[in-house]
């Protein structure tokens, strides 16, 4: 069955279930973006609400951090030279390393271009001895901002 929708009358939806949700997902059929939670999605991806990745990825002991598995992974390496791949502009990402010896990590990687990421910090600086730190990356253009803390 094929059924007008009201706020888009030229798109034909095959789905009624979308209308028996009231529209919590929308495909604009104009410029293609998808909008959860609300009805004029503005990007590619808008979220009216929260969202929560399924699980953490586990990178073993790996310093190569594949941030497209999940943007929350950890490593039981000790802190050192991470290479982050994966990360996109307008993401945020945090990577928990749970090594036990204390160094201060360095960071390189490239956004889908190919391009080099520069990695800046306020507060970088070395870990403490069998203690865990987090650092939270935010990406915007070729810039990665990030901070640590470190003694979890």
């Amino acid at each position: 069955m094929v059924k007008k929708h009201r706020c888009f009358p030229n798109l034909n939806l095959i789905l009624p279930f979308l209308l028996e949700l009231d529209l919590r997902i929308i495909i604009n059929p104009s410029g293609g973006n998808v909008g959860i939670g609300t009805l004029d999605p503005k990007s590619k991806l808008e979220v009216n609400g929260s969202f929560t990745n399924a699980s953490a990825y586990n990178s073993g002991a790996a310093t190569a951090i594949l941030f497209g598995n999940s943007n929350l992974t950890y490593t039981t390496a000790s802190p050192g030279a991470f290479n982050l791949q994966g990360m996109k502009d307008g993401g945020t990402y945090t990577l928990a390393v749970q090594g036990t010896t204390a160094n201060t990590s360095s960071f390189t990687g490239l956004n889908p271009a190919g391009t080099s990421f520069v990695f800046l910090s306020a507060n970088n600086g070395q870990t403490v001895v069998l203690k865990q730190t987090i650092y939270t990356f935010i990406v915007m253009g070729t810039t990665v901002y990030y901070y640590m803390e470190a003694g979890f």
